[in-house]
């Protein structure tokens, strides 16, 4: 390649870089404001529960009710099974206080029937007190129409049960969460696996 040829791919690539958002294209700028859009998460409301200190705290994506996919995120229908590993992956960041998750866990029992909104994509328990571990979250990946707490209840106890080295922190991926297919978590974090 001619020196010339290099100082000119150079300056293309470098404008390219440069670029200010505003003049990219309207459908590129729009994705590329939805990724962050989508991985940013927010509390959309608590709710009471039977300790007066502490509070179940639902994420989500704000006012967007389902976060904007490409097309090689799309999922396979419900099936029974939905050919996902019911084996969690375990992982020791973002543990959770078991007994933070055992709180979590009956609460969500104990009102199985209630339903919960398409927008939050995770429900946490916060516990009372100045630790800083608080928290135990079941996230799951996807807007789950119908979704009641009791349908968190037996993936969150799973995880519970199988992840529990030191603290609670674990993902299954590709599993049946009341009538979809989707991928779960439960951890001390409120944004998701």
């Amino acid at each position: 390649m001619q020196p010339n040829s290099i100082m000119l791919a150079l300056a293309s690539a470098t404008t390219l870089l440069a670029t200010p958002m505003e003049d990219f294209p309207k459908q590129a700028r729009s994705e590329l404001e939805g990724i962050h859009e989508r991985d940013t998460w927010e509390e959309l409301y608590r709710e009471k529960v039977s300790n007066p200190k502490d509070s179940l705290v639902f994420y989500g994506h704000g006012k967007t009710t389902q976060p904007n996919t490409k097309p090689n995120q799309l999922r396979p229908r419900a099936t029974p099974s939905c050919g996902g590993d019911i084996n969690p992956n375990c992982d020791d960041d973002h543990t959770a206080r078991n007994e933070i998750c055992d709180k979590l866990i009956e609460e969500l029992k104990e009102n199985s029937d209630v339903t919960i909104a398409e927008e939050p994509r995770q429900v946490c328990y916060q516990g009372a007190g100045s630790d800083k571990n608080r928290f135990c979250c079941a996230s799951w990946g996807d807007a789950v129409s119908g979704l009641t707490k009791g349908d968190l209840v037996p993936w969150a106890r799973h995880i519970s049960t199988s992840c529990t080295v030191s603290g609670v922190s674990g993902k299954l991926e590709n599993v049946k969460v009341h009538d979809s297919c989707t991928d779960f978590c439960l951890s001390n974090r409120g944004t998701h696996c």
